[in-house]
């Protein structure tokens, strides 16, 4: 019994611990145990003991090692842990110290290269400013203050700097791999500490002026105004970073964010909308970097902030590569762990890049930068309102679901009526065309996300609605409530990121600011004398003090084909106080030949003149020399110089034109003129920076007076806007902002230098008349000198008086004293102006007469009571009895200006006054009644009656037997007194085409003989005008109306033909109700004079058009039904400046600007060209083109070729299809440096 109670106890010990040790094996382990039993039984009974004592030293043995086993997986247990808490918290949160220092410390570094820089303009200004002598240095107050406490802050910004880059260095290194991110682990006091530091030295940023970056700019903009050329132009722009090679990477990031929302929908439960942000934020980023590639970095922060964005798009990428991995990980893990997993890494992600972003917008706000693209100043804006509908419909629906059903949207009145205004307030944003101007594919990515939360909104609202009704208790609600606030909820926060996003990736447009503003057309001039005409030596730019001639030469001597055409080329700035011939030889020598780098200086007048020649001789050099005062100065320098046949130069600026005809007899100086008044307009606001649009109506009239006082001198602007830039002032501020007497007493010396003839006096003098800042009209001042008898017949053959006095006006102008306001597209000047700081000056120093009387409506005048007054007698007028001019600028609306006029004119001539009358100019007067004593001024030359909308006028006319000029023109007039035949001097007569103005009968062989101008008369088949037309052989221009068949048209046209003194002809053939007829037209080849043609009619010859003549400059086609594209013949007019098409002048699809062609034209102008669908530029076509001006051409795709243009200035559109002008909006900037463009492409 003992025995086999020993067995079993055996057995049963046995069998528990293999079922413990070994449970796989158990089934087996009992078999073979029975099979052992049953064989080995009665062996085994004697060996009892024994193999009860071995049993039980091997078990106990096997406990001790499984003993062993557990403690290590313990200690392995805790490892594995540690490891993880390292990995998913500890180090993460050193990753995003890091992060947050290689940022901060990068932006800080580049801020104090900024300031850097600032101070360092600062300086260079200050030097610009004494070197010109325009005005006493100033200091700014934000620029003094920076001064005083920047060097201490920055000294201590530098270490602190330095400390955070060896940080970054060390976790670059160490950060990617588990086995060495433990090492980053002994740095984190180190990281705090640095935090630290950065944090105190952003906190002492305070101090400084909150707008660095705008006096940046600022600097940037005067420093390059007072050099006249760009600031380290080959610097300035920094190259792209690979940040662009991260657009493509960000958007594949975005697709890769949409394939996890809908690939991994178990996965990110719970996460849906937070991924979304996520993807939002990585689209607007995106187009954000669409937008920066077209922007080139002017500042040190751009560039580091967009190295941060770099850095950030690559940490992105990884996150998303790393989640990607761990999905290999899903068949290898039990689902609930890797689910567990998975959820835990995508929240870390999640929320480390929403601090990413963070960052990003919370280092632009700190720093206050902005980012700036550039476009061409002269350019103007016509942006199309932006399309919203699909958003403001949403919007007005859940308006209308607010005020109609208020009783079930009572639980979310308020979150609905919130989310109304946000959604409101941003439309208004986008409303506007100019709130993402700089921003194209931000703007439609933008809209394009406004659009579905919109409607998003819309549709969850109206949901709701519709729910709430099918209940019969719809107060009871809130489960549905409390959904609707978390969708309202989620919308706001979009609504918030676009916002947010709007204001943080805007981009500016400014400006581009070019050093040849306003100095085109010189600069093209003088490049083209100093490098194509290598028979002069030297050369003068000529102009008062402050015009620009040193900004002009400096244009012209860093111009690429100067550059390019002279190897050797030197800047000297003439001394000025220097007596001595020794000294300003040696300062000269010290330019030119750059002397300071030598070691051994040379000494004495010949030694410098003989160690110039000897380095010039052997040179094509250009020299400019800098304001030369006097005749004694290029005197002792020329001897300097070495004469050369090898086409070098010498440019002179100066004030004298005595001085630069004595450098060179041979050579007409080139007279610099005062800029127009468009030219200092566009010259202020790009030196202001800031973009007209902007500027408050009150302010920019009270700029454009102040810049009117500047008196067109680049100089006084730039002086203007150093006194007012910077500074908040009001419009009563500005006015008062004082011009620098030193402008005043440069026009003193060009009254005083320039020694005017006397009729030149008398013409200059002429101007008094005129009211201050008036616009004349050249047309109308000519015409006024010559009826004056201000203009002396000249000696030249076939030269008129007319010729004589443009003559005048262009050395005035030259002179500059008087001013272009604008100018015609052939380069004539259109309209003119005694600048308002000569006007004083003007009034004391030159030729007075009190026998010219000007009505400015001023009650301070002596003559207004005489004129405008109710009691005016006989004996008051006897002082008028010798005037020869009258000429009133009474523009007053209503009856009265013109029975005031009529009183003074019918009393003074009753009174025996104005017998000597040569001029009465009424233009603009309203119906200024002639009385018929009109006739009795028989000395009348000229009788301006523009604008009048007078309605007769008394046939005594014709007793104005001396009258020159008759100007109608704009007035009510129809039809002529017979009378007019009698006025046998008549040169000029315009009158009213649109009112068919016409003569009541046939002239005679002999009347009018000496007619020039004959504008704007109605030809009907009535009028005899066609058959004495070619007798009228002194014509030089004509302007027509024709109503007339065809066979009296042809013979019109033969007669026209003949007129070949023509220079202006302008046909017009029209119905009863002024639309376009056939128009006949000879062959003009011969007309060798003519430059200006406007034709309007159906051309019965369309091939008539290669019969142009080759002078022609201006060409105007309306109505002409051309079938054949008309480039091919007019591109052999070599001189064609201006080219217009207008309605159905072409009715054809293509349109061709070949090769090569159309070398000079200026404008190319297309207006409602129905049938035109493709424009072609090659390249090489149009190569001078400045102005496109498309309209209404509504089958018209985006012009190809557009981009080899290189001087267009100004792109219009008008009523162009939508597709044609977002196409110019998204180009818009990116010829911004090279390619002006105004409706942008």
């Amino acid at each position: 019994m003992d025995f086999f109670l020993g067995f079993k106890i055996l057995y049963q010990v046995l069998r528990f611990q293999i079922s413990l040790i070994f449970p796989n094996l158990y089934r087996v382990f009992c078999i073979l145990l029975s099979f052992v039993i049953d064989v080995l039984y009665c062996s085994i009974c004697h060996l009892y003991g024994s193999i009860i004592y071995l049993l039980h030293d091997f078990f106990c043995s096997l406990k001790s090692f499984m003993t062993t086993c557990y403690c290590g997986l313990i200690i392995l247990a805790i490892v594995c842990i540690v490891a993880l808490f390292l990995n998913y918290t500890i180090l993460p949160m050193l990753d995003n110290e890091f992060k947050w220092i290689r940022r901060e410390s990068r932006l800080l570094k580049a801020f104090v290269k900024d300031v850097v820089q600032l101070l360092h303009l600062e300086v260079q200004i200050d030097s610009e400013r004494s070197q010109h002598q325009l005005w006493d240095s100033h200091s700014n107050a934000e620029i003094t203050e920076l001064q005083q406490n920047f060097e201490t802050w920055k000294e201590e910004t530098d270490n602190v700097v330095f400390g955070a880059n060896i940080i970054v260095e060390f976790f670059l290194k160490y950060r990617r791999h588990f086995s060495t991110r433990c090492a980053l682990v002994i740095k984190y006091r180190e990281m705090k500490r640095i935090k630290s530091l950065i944090n105190e030295r952003l906190e002492l940023m305070q101090i400084f002026p909150k707008n660095i970056y705008g006096l940046l700019e600022r600097s940037r903009s005067k420093l390059r105004g007072l050099q006249g050329k760009p600031i380290d132009e080959h610097k300035s722009a920094s190259p792209r970073p690979p940040v662009f090679r991260g657009v493509a990477l960000v958007s594949s990031l975005s697709e890769k964010v949409n394939n996890m929302i809908t690939q991994n929908q178990d996965l990110i439960t719970g996460m849906e909308s937070q991924i979304q942000f996520v993807n939002l934020q990585l689209l607007l980023l995106h187009a954000f970097l669409k937008d920066w590639e077209e922007v080139e970095s002017e500042t040190a922060m751009e560039k580091a902030w967009i190295d941060d964005v770099a850095d950030f798009i690559n940490d992105v990428d990884h996150a998303i590569h790393a989640f990607e991995q761990r999905t290999d990980y899903a068949n290898r893990l039990p689902p609930d762990v890797y689910s567990w997993i998975q959820n835990l890494m995508l929240w870390k992600d999640i929320k480390w890049i929403n601090s990413g972003f963070s960052g990003l917008y919370q280092g632009k706000d700190t720093y206050g930068f902005k980012f700036i693209r550039r476009r061409q100043q002269s350019l103007q804006s016509q942006n199309n309102p932006v399309p919203i509908d699909d958003t403001i419909s949403a919007v007005n629906k859940i308006q209308r679901h607010l005020n109609q059903e208020q009783d079930i949207l009572i639980d979310v009145h308020l979150e609905v009526k919130a989310l109304l205004n946000q959604l409101k307030d941003l439309c208004k944003l986008f409303e506007d065309p100019k709130a993402a101007e700089g921003v194209n594919y931000s703007r439609m990515a933008c809209l394009e996300k406004m659009r579905c939360i919109s409607l998003d909104a819309e549709h969850s609202i109206t949901i709701y609605i519709n729910s709430a009704k099918g209940r019969e208790n719809h107060l009871d609600y809130t489960g549905h409530g409390s959904k609707l606030c978390m969708e309202i909820k989620r919308i706001k926060h979009t609504i918030n990121l676009l916002n947010r996003s709007t204001k943080v990736y805007n981009i500016e447009l400014r400006q581009k600011s070019r050093s040849s503003l306003g100095f085109e057309e010189d600069t093209h001039e003088l490049v083209s004398r100093l490098t194509n005409n290598e028979d002069i030596s030297v050369d003068s730019i000529v102009g008062m003090q402050g015009i620009g001639k040193t900004t002009l030469a400096k244009i012209v001597y860093n111009h690429k084909a100067v550059v390019n055409h002279f190897p050797f080329r030197a800047w000297v700035s003439v001394p000025q106080e220097s007596n001595d011939v020794n000294t300003l030889l040696e300062d000269v020598g010290n330019q030119v030949l750059k002397i300071s780098e030598l070691e051994e200086e040379p000494d004495g007048k010949d030694i410098w003149i003989n160690k110039m020649n000897k380095v010039l001789k052997e040179k094509k050099f250009l020299l400019v020399l800098d304001n030369i005062l006097t005749k004694e100065a290029w005197d002792t320098l020329k001897e300097a110089f070495p004469k050369t046949t090898n086409g070098s130069k010498i440019l002179l600026t100066t004030h004298s034109r005595t001085v630069a005809s004595h450098a060179n007899q041979d050579n007409t100086p080139y007279q610099l003129r005062l800029r127009t008044k468009e030219e200092s307009w566009r010259l202020f606001i790009q030196r202001a920076q800031f973009p007209p649009d902007n500027l408050r109506p009150s302010h920019t009239e009270a700029l454009e007076e102040v810049v009117e006082r500047c008196g067109s001198l680049p100089h006084a602007i730039e002086y203007l806007v150093d006194k007012f830039s910077g500074k908040d002032l009001t419009a009563l501020d500005l006015r008062r902002v004082p011009i620098n007497d030193h402008f005043q007493n440069g026009w003193s010396k060009t009254l005083e230098n320039e020694d005017l003839s006397e009729d030149l006096k008398k013409c200059f003098s002429y101007f008094r008349l005129f009211p201050s800042n008036f616009e004349i009209p050249t047309r109308r001042l000519i015409a006024l000198w010559v009826a004056q008898g201000l203009v002396k017949q000249s000696d030249v053959e076939k030269e008129t008086l007319e010729d004589v006095a443009e003559k005048y006006l262009s050395e005035l102008i030259g002179l500059n004293m008087i001013q272009v306001v604008q100018k015609k597209i052939n380069g004539k000047v259109k309209t003119c102006r005694l600048p308002n700081a000569l006007l004083e000056l003007c009034l004391s120093k030159c030729v007075s007469s009190d026998r010219q009387l000007a009505d400015h409506f001023n009650k301070n005048d002596a003559s207004f009571a005489h004129i405008h007054g109710n009691n005016t007698t006989s004996a008051d007028l006897q002082g008028y009895k010798r005037h020869v001019s009258f000429l009133s600028f009474d523009t007053r609306e209503g009856t009265k200006p013109g029975e005031d006029i009529e009183n003074f004119l019918r009393k003074a001539i009753t009174s025996g006054c104005f017998k000597v009358l040569k001029v009465l100019d009424l233009e603009r007067v309203f119906r200024p009644q002639l009385p018929n004593a009109i006739g009795n001024l028989i000395e009348l030359k000229y009788l301006g009656l523009r604008w009048t909308y007078l309605e007769m006028i008394p046939s005594s006319i014709g007793n104005l037997r001396k009258l020159q000029t008759l100007d109608v023109k704009d007035t009510y007039l129809h039809t002529l007194p017979s009378s007019i035949w009698k006025l046998k001097e008549l040169r000029h007569l315009y009158l009213n085409q649109i009112y068919r103005s016409k003569f009541a009968h046939q002239p005679s062989s002999n009347s009018l003989k000496n007619l020039q101008t004959l504008w704007g008369v109605f030809v009907g088949e009535d009028s005899h005008l066609k058959d004495g037309l070619e007798k009228w052989t002194n014509l030089g221009k004509l302007g027509l109306a024709l109503q007339l068949p065809s066979q009296q048209q042809r013979a019109l046209a033969k007669c026209v033909v003949r007129l070949n003194n023509l220079e202006c002809l302008s046909l017009r053939s029209i119905d009863e109700m002024s639309k376009p007829q056939v128009l006949y037209l000879e062959s003009l080849s011969g007309m060798e004079n003519l430059t200006s043609l406007y034709l309007f009619g159906k051309l019965e010859i369309p091939s008539i058009i290669s019969e142009f003549p080759q002078s022609l400059s201006d060409l105007t086609l309306s109505a002409s039904g051309l079938k054949n594209d008309p480039m091919p013949a007019l591109d052999k007019l070599p001189n064609l400046k201006s080219l217009c098409f207008y309605s159905g002048s072409y009715e054809r699809r293509e349109m061709v600007c070949s090769r090569g062609r159309f070398t000079k034209l200026l404008v190319l102008k297309l207006w409602k060209l129905e049938m035109l669908e493709e424009l072609q530029v090659e390249e090489g076509a149009m190569q001078n083109l400045r102005e496109l001006d498309i309209r209404s051409c509504k089958e018209l795709k985006f012009p190809t070729g557009l981009k080899h243009l290189k001087n267009l200035r100004e792109l219009k559109s008008w009523g162009m299809p939508e597709e044609f002008t977002t196409r110019i909006e998204e180009i818009r900037g990116k010829f911004g440096m090279s390619l002006p463009i105004s409706n942008h492409y």
